[in-house]
C-alpha cells in the first residue's frame, strides 16, 4: 500500500506540475504521454469499486485543471493537434475518476468526450502498453492535424 501511496505523491506532484508548465513553460510531450500513461494504470490498479477514497481526489483536481488550462490555451512547445489530444487524454482521465472504466475493453482511455454527440461513437484510446497508447495518440493528433491547419 505505501508504494501506492509514494505513486500517487509522484503523480499528483507530476500533474501539478504540468499545470504550471501549461500555463508558464514549454511541455515535453513525450513526458506528458508518460504521465497520462501511468496515471492510467495508476487508477486502473488502485481504485477498486464505485468510488474513490476522498485522500485521492487531489490527483483528480490537478487533472480537471489541467484540462481547463487546455480548454482556454494551446500547450507551448508541442503542436495544436498534440495539445488538443493532451486534452482528449485528460478529460477521459477524468471520466475514469467520475465513472469508472466503461470502454469496450478494461484497457482503454476513452477520449473525444467533448466532441462526441450523445449516443454516438466516442473514440477510444488504446493503453495495453505504451508503445500502443503512444501510437494512438499519435493517430488522434494526426485526424484532427487538418482542423488546425497544421503541416505534417
Amino acid at each position: 500500500m505505501e508504494d501506492y501511496d509514494n505513486i500517487y505523491e509522484d503523480l499528483t506532484a507530476q500533474w501539478d506540475e504540468l499545470l504550471e508548465t501549461i500555463r508558464r513553460g514549454i511541455v515535453d510531450l513525450y513526458e506528458v504521454k508518460h504521465l497520462i500513461y501511468d496515471t492510467f494504470y495508476y487508477i486502473k490498479n488502485d481504485f477498486k469499486g464505485d468510488s474513490i477514497p476522498r485522500e485521492k481526489l487531489e490527483l483528480y483536481k490537478y487533472i480537471c485543471q489541467v484540462c481547463q488550462a487546455l480548454s482556454t490555451e494551446y500547450a507551448v512547445g508541442i503542436r495544436q493537434s498534440e495539445s488538443h489530444m493532451l486534452h482528449a487524454c485528460a478529460m477521459g482521465l477524468c471520466f475514469l475518476f467520475e465513472h469508472g472504466f466503461l470502454g469496450y475493453s478494461g484497457n482503454s482511455l476513452l477520449i473525444g468526450l467533448n466532441d462526441a454527440v450523445s449516443g454516438f461513437y466516442i473514440p477510444e484510446v488504446d493503453m495495453t502498453t505504451y508503445e500502443s497508447f503512444d501510437k494512438a495518440f499519435d493517430k488522434g493528433a494526426d485526424d484532427v492535424r487538418e482542423y488546425y491547419d497544421e503541416d505534417e
